[in-house]
């Protein structure tokens, strides 16, 4: 989807917004009654919010390799190394502060701060990306 127009990245956004939205609204409803969330709840918001912000960082719908013309010039390279090695650091920070928070005893349990960790990878990289290309804009 090389060359994607505007209205079709509002759709895209619309869709990806939504199915948010519907996936935060299931988890809520599983919480409050009184069931455990399980990974696909943090693996599917993760990647969700990961793709979103994906869509406004780069404006293309392919989650692993950018699409655009901007991605693949020498700057959009260069965007992606720098912020994949900032990325890399900070989930590295957060794995080491979920590992020393969590316990049994308090609400953030060893499961739930893995998953919590599993889904966070999915989102920092595109987040920092955004971020790094506000930068050289």
């Amino acid at each position: 989807m090389n060359g994607m127009n505007q209205k079709t990245k509002l759709i895209l956004g619309w869709i990806i917004g939504l199915a948010i939205i519907a996936v935060i609204s299931f988890a809520c409803v599983k919480v409050y009654q009184g069931e455990e969330l399980n990974l696909f709840h943090f693996f599917a918001i993760g990647l969700l919010i990961g793709g979103f912000f994906n869509l406004i960082t780069w404006g293309g719908s392919n989650f692993y390799a950018p699409d655009s013309d901007e991605a693949n010039d020498e700057m959009g390279k260069h965007i992606q190394k720098v912020s994949s090695d900032n990325s890399y650091f900070i989930i590295m920070v957060i794995t080491v502060l979920f590992a020393y928070t969590s316990s049994e005893t308090s609400w953030l349990s060893y499961e739930i701060a893995l998953y919590l960790v599993t889904s966070l990878f999915f989102i920092v990289n595109p987040v920092v990306q955004l971020f790094t290309i506000k930068k050289y804009r």
